[in-house]
């Protein structure tokens, strides 16, 4: 069993048991008895109390009660904000919901919406729950706004990594909506990657085990004698996660640091394992990041960053940042498929390949984003660092690149791409190298196909107490907290 635990899930928001129903997107609306606009009004009791939430400033908790068994929902909103509303619980007569999603120091209107089978519905009395403050230790942000009509609404989450860090969550107009802390204080902390999963938890990395912010629901452990890597965890098949590996061998006399995937069930056993040692040419050092010394001596000939399971083609993809290669890889029978990058199984048709890369996303349509960081670039005048985008033909065996924004900055080490619904671009330069360059801090930006930046956020250098935090790992933008349930204008 690997001797320390990597990740952590987290319950964010929702009722006791969320359904799969969508929710209603019409905002609230004044109960009545009669017809309104096409919805008929149920002769329904529906009572609500809503409290602060001692686990978390800004959240609340919510208990409902309706005189039979129905399904309940509930809206809730603030001056200035879209209306937030869950997912709906199952049917029943008594419903316990977390809100999350909240700006600090603020009034909310809460009210429950009880659904009926058809178009029926009856609704509490509306209450107001006023948030608590922020902890006094943030890292210093600036959020624009350049072309609000333009922004894909939603929540920006964001991995900051350093001292005294919190995993945070901002609204359009950069107001903290959530953050959590993995440790205590004076606990040096990486959170890394945060992502909602679609039973209404978030997955953390971390390098502690220890309690959370909000409610702990399970720390995962993984039954393989291999290093764990903490760079991703995604769910894999059958309620299994899965997350990347390392280990040193030694061919002809050097020593190298390998990579690999390993899955398994939340209760260790695993199902899938894969090295690197044995199915890739470990007398390949494309450029200097693969003989760059690890602090054992070893050579990072590997360096595996990202994974992501591709659920139709029961494949996983696997990149290795010191290759300059992503793979995707058949998990049946953990042969390689294909290998996309500079000396790869893909030809090239236009743009130019990746070096160094973080974060890759394969879509069903064929297209992969990619974070460029751009390290071992073949042409040293050629520093930069960008997100790109590539069309593959797996039959033809082409890629062909479809978009990029270059960012102003070189960023050595972290970051990633995000292709928004509205087709937008979330591209997080997370890793100035060195941490600030030319005083340009972290950054995240979200990007037109047109390279419009329509959306800002800049990290700066130091907490208010002075702890440096300069890099952000990753960031993502989540329409709700709530996987079914949705934000509209009143």
């Amino acid at each position: 069993m690997s001797p320390w635990f990597l990740s952590a899930t987290f319950l964010l928001g929702g009722c006791t048991d969320p359904a799969t129903t969508a929710s209603d997107d019409s905002g609230p609306t004044p109960s009545t008895d009669t017809y309104d606009t096409g919805t008929l009004w149920l002769d329904v009791d529906v009572d609500l109390t809503v409290s602060e939430n001692p686990n978390h400033p800004l959240s609340a908790l919510v208990e409902v009660t309706t005189s039979e068994d129905i399904e309940v929902e509930v809206a809730f909103w603030a001056e200035g904000t879209l209306v937030t509303r869950t997912a709906r619980s199952e049917s029943g007569t008594s419903h316990s919901f977390t809100l999350i999603g909240m700006r600090a120091e603020t009034p909310y209107s809460v009210q429950a919406i009880a659904r009926g089978e058809e178009v029926g519905q009856a609704e509490s009395e509306i209450r107001t729950v006023t948030t608590g403050p922020l902890p006094d230790v943030f890292v210093p942000f600036t959020v624009t706004l350049h072309n609000e009509s333009q922004v894909q609404k939603g929540y920006t989450l964001l991995g900051p990594v350093g001292s005294k860090a919190y995993a945070f969550a901002v609204d359009e107009q950069g107001e903290i909506v959530w953050y959590h802390r993995s440790g205590g204080y004076d606990t040096t902390t990486i959170q890394r990657d945060m992502v909602l999963l679609e039973d209404g938890t978030l997955t953390s990395l971390l390098y502690l085990n220890t309690t959370a912010d909000g409610e702990l629901i399970q720390s995962l452990a993984f039954d393989t004698e291999l290093d764990l890597d903490a760079h991703e965890l995604v769910q894999g098949p059958d309620g299994s996660f899965a997350t990347l590996t390392r280990d040193e061998q030694v061919f002809d006399g050097t020593a190298l640091r390998g990579g690999g995937i390993v899955e398994a069930a939340p209760t260790g056993e695993v199902s899938f394992e894969w090295n690197a040692f044995d199915h890739l040419d470990t007398s390949r050092f494309p450029t200097y990041p693969s003989t760059s010394t690890t602090g054992s001596g070893a050579l990072d000939w590997a360096h595996a960053n990202a994974i992501q399971y591709l659920e139709e083609d029961n494949a996983y993809l696997l990149s290795l940042r010191n290759q300059n290669m992503v793979y995707k890889i058949d998990r049946a029978t953990g042969e390689v498929i294909w290998s996309l990058g500079d000396d790869g199984d893909f030809t090239l048709t236009s743009g130019e390949w990746f070096y160094a890369q973080h974060g890759p996303h394969l879509l069903p349509d064929g297209r992969i984003a990619i974070y460029d960081n751009g390290n071992s670039r073949p042409d040293t005048d050629k520093a930069f660092s960008r997100g790109v985008i590539y069309q593959l033909d797996e039959d033809a065996m082409t890629a062909e690149q479809v978009w990029e924004y270059r960012t102003d900055y070189y960023t050595g080490r972290v970051g990633n791409i995000f292709i928004l619904d509205n087709d937008n671009v979330l591209v997080c330069a997370g890793g100035p190298d060195p941490p600030v360059v030319d005083d340009k801090p972290a950054g995240v930006y979200e990007v037109t196909q047109g390279g419009e930046v329509v959306w800002s956020f800049e990290e700066f250098e130091s907490t208010s107490d002075g702890e440096s935090t300069p890099i952000i790992y990753r960031s993502r933008r989540l329409e709700s907290f709530y996987p079914d349930g949705s934000r509209k204008r009143q």
